[in-house]
């Protein structure tokens, strides 16, 4: 996200962005790291009571205004960037809700946003949870990976732990992803050669022409 932000020129602290999926263990690991960098984090979730407990959490950092809600439509339609972080079986989310100038980060498997969806040219989608590795993984079958030079963000942490011989239950726990763990894991990945992939949809490189053609077009 913070990659996307920088290529499209924008000011994260003037924007508003939406996690759907915001009280889980994803989306509410997002929501502590960006509820101190966006003008606005709306969360959704499924339960009052979850998402009264985030809120009443994120509520204590006073940077950003801070709402949630269980109705995703709305809060995605006023979004200027979402991450769609929900567990779901089957996409959730429906392309043509998200405006103009908008960067969707679907970090969601199965993806909360269909690729089979209508295609947009004034929006930056991505695949989220994913690391380039710093050697090629060729894996016996198929497991939806776009390319062997990239993995999942949860089979990165697992690699990264055991090149440093740390053989813990590193984040294993509902709610038990915080912002200093996230850092921790990706200095070490650093230090290890693991960085954040390039932009990918499904199987599609998002190279650097699509993404130059997409931000003159985008509404920034």
């Amino acid at each position: 996200v913070f990659k996307a932000v920088s290529l499209l020129d924008r000011d994260i602290s003037k924007l508003k962005m939406t996690i759907v999926g915001g009280t889980g263990d994803i989306g509410s690991a997002c929501a502590r790291v960006f509820a101190e960098k966006v003008l606005k984090l709306t969360v959704t979730g499924r339960t009052k009571k979850n998402l009264s407990k985030i809120k009443k959490e994120l509520s204590k950092i006073k940077k950003s205004k801070i709402e949630a809600t269980m109705d995703n439509e709305s809060a995605v339609k006023e979004a200027d960037i979402v991450i769609a972080a929900a567990g779901v079986s089957s996409s959730i989310l429906n392309i043509d809700w998200f405006k103009a100038g908008s960067i969707v980060c679907d970090v969601g498997y199965p993806k909360n946003v269909s690729y089979s969806s209508a295609y947009r040219d004034d929006i930056l989608v991505f695949s989220a949870g994913l690391s380039k590795i710093p050697s090629t993984m060729d894996f016996p079958i198929d497991i939806g990976l776009p390319s062997n030079e990239i993995t999942y963000g949860c089979f990165a942490e697992a690699m990264i732990l055991s090149l440093e011989k740390r053989y813990e239950s590193f984040s294993f726990g509902r709610g038990n992803i915080y912002p200093e763990k996230i850092e921790e894991i990706r200095s070490l990945g650093e230090k290890h050669g693991f960085t954040v992939s390039p932009f990918y949809w499904a199987d599609r490189l998002l190279d650097e022409q699509f993404l130059n053609i997409l931000k003159e077009k985008m509404y920034v």
